[in-house]
C-alpha cells in the first residue's frame, strides 16, 4: 500500500490523472472493505459471501443459497410470482426489444396463494439463515476466545 501511495504523485507528474484517481480511491476503500469484511464473518458469514458482498456489492452466492433452501412447493410458488412479475414488465416492453419470456410455471397454484406461499418461504428461510449465522458466529467468537486465552497464557484450569 506504501509503494502505491508513493507512486500517486508520479502518476499526477504524468498527467495520468485517472490511474492516479482510482489509486487514491483504492487505498481510501480497502480499510472499509476490510473492515466490513470482518464485521461481516465476525456476524457469521461465510468468507466468499463477505467478500462477493464488501467487493462487488451483489448478494449472488447468498441469494442462490436462500432459493436453494426454499421447500419445493416454495419454489414453485416463487416461480409463479415471478412468472407473473415477468408478464407485467412485458406489457410495457416493445415487442422484439428487451422482451422477455418466461417458460409457463406448471402449477394449479393462484397467484396470490403463491404470493403468500413465497413470502412465507422467503421469512422462513431468512429466519433459518440468521440462526445458522448467529451460530457460526457464536462458534467462531469461542475459538477465538480459547485461541487468545492460549496465545496469552490465561487458560483456565478445570
Amino acid at each position: 500500500m506504501y509503494d502505491v501511495a508513493k507512486s500517486i504523485p508520479g502518476d499526477i507528474g504524468k498527467a495520468k490523472y485517472l490511474s492516479a484517481g482510482f489509486k487514491t480511491l483504492g487505498l481510501a476503500v480497502a480499510p472499509y472493505v476490510a473492515y466490513t469484511t470482518y464485521q461481516d464473518l465476525k456476524a457469521g458469514k461465510n468468507l466468499l459471501e463477505a467478500l462477493e458482498t464488501n467487493l462487488i456489492g451483489t448478494n449472488i452466492i447468498g441469494g442462490t443459497k436462500d432459493i436453494l433452501a426454499m421447500t419445493p412447493e416454495e419454489k414453485e410458488a416463487r416461480a409463479k410470482v415471478k412468472q407473473e412479475q415477468i408478464a407485467e414488465l412485458n406489457i410495457d416492453m416493445p415487442t422484439g426489444f428487451g422482451f422477455i419470456e418466461a417458460p409457463p410455471v406448471q402449477t394449479d397454484m393462484a397467484l396470490e396463494e403463491a404470493k403468500q406461499k413465497s413470502e412465507a418461504g422467503k421469512q422462513r428461510v431468512i429466519k433459518e439463515r440468521a440462526e445458522t449465522e448467529a451460530g457460526v458466529a457464536a462458534m467462531r467468537k469461542r475459538a477465538f476466545d480459547n485461541l487468545k486465552d492460549t496465545v496469552t497464557g490465561n487458560r483456565a484450569m478445570a
